[in-house]
């Protein structure tokens, strides 16, 4: 899982399900100046983040129980410059997998990626030790990788989006020690934030790590969210995709995932004028596209305001276009089509929009003032 890491005047914030608190942030600023920070990673149990950071150097910040009290400290990984990490939760609920599967691109190599299955093999194979595993996967590209996401979804310098990462069919079995007693302990964990005091023994979920190209033109902007994936053209067309069903609303505009083929999503204005995106981005089950005229639109669910087109309920359907709305855990809050983001009653009017990010249920716009 991504964490957001927002640098505000050399300090450093962190929004995500799980924020870093305030002590364990200033630990990482006292060691690491926030401007020297490219990436940041939400890990799970006693690895609480990692940070990537200039010259390919990995930090973890880990929490420690010692003598019954508690300590976070910054460990340094040594060993080989890293451009591109990335995570994607294989199984939650083993903090000793810290997180599940991860992939890298090295700088001496930018055409290839390697994927472990969880980190402790990773580090192992950095740090070059003589115990080290070898990676559970390696795959090198025509062209050198510019973008990693944590969905497993790669951008080369070509333009192509290669992914890979989907479950298999067969996985391990469920442990012998995950029972009723542990999920009691696991919802107390969710609702009061008890901490786990055993976790069943999982074995890493088994993922399918062959890549595969998407069929789309050169792409120059790539995000993946949780429902919905986002890629804008060189020449300014918007691509969203992930995976459809009946069952629930979706953004009318989304690609099946496996498909042979990907529609534009086109993004017209009252005038029918079509307008060219420069960037995009996705978020838990929502996107926002920032068109080149500086307007921002947006689709999907917006129960806690992230589409910024304030408090709106739009007519529901399921797969048999009857209204049910309690099939849908969002209410109405959902845009199955383009909504335009009122940026003049959440920006103003003296900032020109650059950039849009989103993470879990929050969107965040750069702006750059026009009165500088």
């Amino acid at each position: 899982m991504m964490g957001r890491r927002l640098q505000v005047e050399d300090h450093l914030r962190h929004f995500s399900h799980h924020p870093l608190d305030d002590d364990e942030l200033a630990l990482v600023t006292d060691a690491i100046h926030p401007s020297r920070i490219q990436q940041a990673i939400v890990l799970s149990g006693s690895h609480r983040a990692a940070f990537l950071c200039e010259k390919g150097k990995l930090f973890i910040l880990l929490a420690q129980d010692g003598n019954g009290q508690a300590s976070t400290r910054l460990r340094s990984i040594p060993g080989r410059q890293i451009s591109h990490i990335a995570v994607r939760s294989a199984r939650m609920h083993n903090p000793a997998l810290i997180s599940g599967a991860v992939a890298l691109v090295l700088e001496s190599d930018p055409r290839t990626v390697v994927s472990f299955d969880s980190w402790r093999p990773m580090i192992a194979w950095l740090a070059d030790k003589e115990t080290k595993h070898n990676p559970t996967h390696s795959v090198t590209f025509a062209a050198p990788i510019v973008k990693l996401t944590s969905k497993f979804a790669a951008l080369d310098e070509a333009g192509t989006v290669h992914v890979w990462g989907e479950k298999k069919t067969v996985q391990p079995p469920d442990p012998p020690d995950e029972d009723e007693a542990f999920q009691e302990a696991w919802n107390r964990h969710v609702l009061f934030d008890d901490p786990i005091q055993q976790w069943p023994s999982r074995l890493p979920e088994v993922l399918d790590y062959t890549p595969r190209s998407l069929p789309l033109p050169p792409i120059k902007k790539l995000a993946t969210g949780g429902c919905y994936n986002v890629g804008v053209s060189r020449s300014g067309q918007l691509f969203v995709w992930g995976y459809r069903s009946d069952k629930w609303p979706e953004i009318a505009a989304v690609n099946q995932m496996s498909g042979v083929e990907f529609k534009e999503a086109v993004i017209m204005t009252d005038t029918g004028r079509r307008l060219p995106i420069v960037d995009a981005a996705a978020g838990r089950a929502h996107v926002v596209a920032l068109a080149a005229d500086g307007s921002l639109w947006s689709a999907g669910d917006g129960l806690n305001g992230q589409l910024g087109i304030g408090t709106r309920q739009f007519g529901l359907c399921t797969g048999n276009r009857t209204t049910d709305i309690a099939a849908n855990d969002t209410g109405e809050e959902f845009a199955v089509y383009w909504q335009k983001v009122d940026t003049a009653g959440i920006l103003g009017d003296g900032g020109r929009r650059e950039a849009v990010f989103c993470e879990g249920d929050h969107t965040l716009i750069v702006v750059r003032n026009n009165t500088a």
